[in-house]
């Protein structure tokens, strides 16, 4: 029991997905006071609920997604004390239709003014949760799931003369994670004089038209003969993507936390993207964000980044603007990156800070 009180973690089934809150889910699923019940659809929420009668939910956020769903966990919470497990809301998410974001916003706001209180991943999301209204939040940092503190690297990220920058992407192609713009950037970096490879791991089926606006681009600009497109790895594959990456990128318009990112810098990988949502907690200074939609930017990120001498020459790019580039040599960024690795969180200590949350929310009364 936590904070003398059963937990029951309810979530969609997971089927073969492997997103960030789909695989923190499964972590929380081995802590011993917590049972897991997946529940998809409306229905098998209600028996899930009704199964887990004498335990207080805690129940994924993707639910508040579904008109469905986010009834059922609506009407739940105004009769018995109900916990989010906060990974991302749909007020968050860009690119909804505006009625059909309303409608969305409508359902949140009904489940959060009856929530008991939520487990959020990052400040940033904790601070989104009591801007709308519920106050009672706790933060739980996830840990990598791919974790490269363990792996032997040696001298990975000593470039060879005239090798090309190999950059990595774990995203499902989504506007929402700005794969367009990560293409563009990729471009600009191309034109800039370098050679480059680009490995993208990631669904193609979560946003077709997004999916297709990309290979539209891509034909355009003739880059399809250095980017590789793969579908969701296994973390045992995908750390070796991670392991032979110099570059990790992702300019992900919303993201509550940004676990790859958090992957990514334990493999010593300098990770660029947008500042954006709890990106900057998790990247701080080991690697480099810039102002989203500013894909001149992320291609000198890029280039800032994947610097490739000792000297510090950076790629050959049209500018690279102050806010970008870091000033000290690549060394001092491999450090920065060694410094933030280690103070992420590995499982046991995740798991730790995910009890102390739901025992610091549960704990909290509600007022009146």
């Amino acid at each position: 029991m936590i904070a003398g009180a059963t937990v029951a973690l309810l979530a969609p089934s997971a089927g073969g997905t492997l997103s960030g809150g789909f695989l923190v889910n499964r972590a929380l699923a081995r802590i011993p006071e917590i049972d897991q019940i997946d529940a998809t659809s409306a229905a098998e929420l209600e028996r899930a609920l009704d199964r887990a009668a004498d335990a207080t939910p805690l129940v994924d956020s993707l639910y508040l997604f579904d008109e469905a769903t986010a009834r059922v966990l609506a009407c739940a919470a105004a009769a018995r004390p109900v916990i989010l497990l906060a990974h991302s809301l749909p007020s968050l998410i860009p690119g909804p239709a505006p009625a059909a974001r309303r409608a969305m916003i409508a359902r949140e706001r009904a489940f959060l003014s009856r929530a008991h209180g939520a487990v959020a991943p990052s400040r940033f999301m904790a601070g989104a949760l009591e801007r709308r209204g519920l106050a009672r939040t706790a933060v739980a940092e996830p840990a990598p799931v791919c974790d490269g503190r363990s792996a032997t690297r040696g001298s990975r990220h000593a470039f060879a003369a005239g090798a090309p920058v190999r950059i990595l992407t774990v995203a499902n192609r989504t506007r929402a994670k700005g794969i367009v713009d990560a293409a563009e950037a990729v471009r600009r970096f191309d034109r800039g004089g370098d050679r480059w490879h680009w490995t993208i791991v990631g669904s193609r089926e979560a946003d077709p038209e997004s999916a297709a606006e990309f290979d539209s681009f891509v034909r355009r600009h003739g880059l399809a003969d250095r980017i590789a497109e793969l579908p969701p790895q296994a973390p045992q594959t995908l750390s070796r993507y991670y392991e032979q990456a110099d570059v990790f990128l992702l300019p992900s318009y919303m993201e509550s936390y940004g676990l790859v990112f958090a992957e990514a810098i334990t493999f010593g990988v300098p990770a660029v993207g947008y500042r954006c949502g709890g990106v900057p907690e998790v990247v701080a200074d080991a690697g480099v964000l810039v102002t989203p939609g500013d894909t001149d930017a992320l291609a000198s990120g890029i280039a800032a980044a994947a610097r490739r001498s000792e000297s510090g020459t950076y790629g050959r790019l049209s500018r690279a603007p102050a806010a970008c580039a870091p000033r000290p040599a690549r060394a001092d960024l491999h450090a920065r990156l060694r410094r933030r690795a280690a103070t992420l969180p590995d499982g046991e200590a995740s798991i730790a800070a995910f009890r102390e949350a739901i025992r610091t929310v549960l704990a909290t009364r509600r007022p009146r």
